[in-house]
């Protein structure tokens, strides 16, 4: 009986040993992890998100710092479009005070066309690179994400124009009668223009078109205000707006011929062949009868440049 009992005393703590066993391997033989390996996971998990998030953060870092390079860059572009602009409208200033008066006055003439022709194709080269970098710039920060972006994305207005916001010149003349006031009005804001003062002019010539805007005289100075932005400030893409909204209602007025031409100048300087070749074809229908000697001989003049920059 004793021998029994201690036989089944030895059945049991084995039972109870195999029990124990099992009870410790069956969850590593069902793919189980102990809680200590969970643990251990959980720590590599949360130290490998750190590390991608630290990178991250530095990609973030480098980008921006990329970014501002390119807002520098384009500062200095922007710089050199006004240079650009400056000396060709000092060369122009030049030409029209020489005058010699015998045949090597051609001559002359011939050598500063090609001086303007170079300094166009070099403002053309700069605008393009300005457009070229902008577009980049805005397709890499489109890739960012909202709070990421904390930089002054650069921009140019390509939508309709508004006037520039300087004060009224308290010297201007009254609007309050068409038929006398315009015409005063437009000469003085054109005199402020002929001296260099093309934002002071521009609001005035805005002011005209808002009080009378059919007026002819209105439509003039809104000419003037084109060809101001593309002589104070370099701003193509603004000069054209301008003229693309004025040119239906110059139809039957004395700018229409040099709006046409300068259109398609701004637009050859772009390297936009195609709107500079329809602007200087119907310039050609137009400036046959132009008043002004000069401008009747132009379409044809600047169809051969567009042909020779345009060229394939």
């Amino acid at each position: 009986m004793t021998a029994t009992l201690s036989n089944f005393y030895t059945v049991r703590l084995w039972v109870l040993a195999l029990v124990t066993l099992l009870s410790c391997c069956v969850p590593f033989a069902f793919g189980q992890e102990s809680p200590d390996s969970v643990v251990e996971s959980a720590r590599e998990a949360d130290v490998t998100d750190f590390y991608q998030r630290q990178r991250m953060d530095e990609e973030l870092r480098a980008l921006r710092g990329d970014l501002d390079q390119v807002n520098k860059r384009l500062t200095e572009l922007e710089e050199a479009q006004h240079l650009i602009q400056g000396l060709a409208l000092k060369v122009s200033k030049i030409q029209g005070q020489i005058q010699i008066g015998d045949s090597s006055q051609t001559t002359l003439n011939d050598a500063f066309e090609a001086l303007k022709g170079d300094i166009n194709q070099l403002a053309s080269k700069v605008n393009l690179l300005d457009s070229d970098i902008r577009r980049n710039l805005e397709f890499l920060v489109e890739g960012l994400p909202p709070s990421a972006v904390t930089i002054d994305q650069p921009s140019r207005a390509t939508e309709d124009i508004k006037p520039l916001k300087t004060p009224i010149d308290s010297n201007a003349p009254s609007l309050s009668d068409e038929k006398k006031d315009a015409k005063i009005f437009y000469e003085y804001a054109k005199k402020l223009f002929d001296s260099g003062s093309y934002k002071e002019a521009t609001g005035l010539f805005y002011s005209l078109k808002e009080a009378f805007p059919d007026n002819q005289y209105a439509k003039s100075g809104m000419y003037w205000v084109a060809v101001g932005l593309t002589k104070s400030d370099y701003q193509s893409q603004e000069a054209l707006t301008v003229l693309t909204q004025l040119l239906p209602g110059l139809k039957s007025h004395n700018k229409h011929c040099a709006a046409l031409l300068d259109a398609g100048m701004i637009h050859l300087e772009r390297g936009e062949c195609g709107a500079a070749e329809n602007h200087l074809i119907e310039a050609g229908k137009i400036c046959g009868d132009d008043r002004a000697a000069n401008n009747r001989t132009l379409p044809q003049t600047r169809l051969k440049e567009l042909k020779r920059r345009c060229a394939p």
